[in-house]
């Protein structure tokens, strides 16, 4: 069995677990508006950077509830994945780009960030 919060976890409780998983939404989301902004392999590298750099900066911090919040809804899935699609149509149409580096930037942000940003909160979560 493992161990979680129990039932009747509090509100800033759960809040506080939450804020731990926010690097890898928050860095798709820069390696998206980056890829938007530049091209795909800056935007990959940038999400790459993000959620390292998240992953160290977010565990120190212990912003008020509202803050949490308001992170949670901003890094929530519609405008994350909505952003993403828009990068990697933009890549796919753009004439110095195609199909190869809208892929790779859909692989990239869409699985290879989440997937690192959950091992880094898992391996923090282990420790602390």
């Amino acid at each position: 069995m493992t161990a979680g919060p129990a039932p009747n976890a509090r509100p800033s409780e759960i809040l506080r677990q939450l804020w731990i998983t926010l690097p890898a939404p928050i860095a798709t989301e820069i390696g998206a508006i980056v890829a938007l902004l530049t091209t795909s392999v800056p935007g990959i590298l940038a999400a790459l950077v993000a959620v390292a750099a998240l992953s160290l900066v977010l565990s120190y911090l212990r912003p008020p509830e509202a803050v949490t919040r308001i992170a949670l809804l901003v890094a929530g899935p519609p405008l994350r994945y909505a952003i993403l699609l828009v990068a990697v149509g933009k890549t796919w149409l753009a004439n110095e780009e195609g199909m190869v580096p809208a892929l790779l930037l859909l692989l990239a942000l869409g699985f290879i960030v989440p997937l690192i940003g959950f091992l880094i909160a898992q391996a923090r979560a282990r420790r602390g």
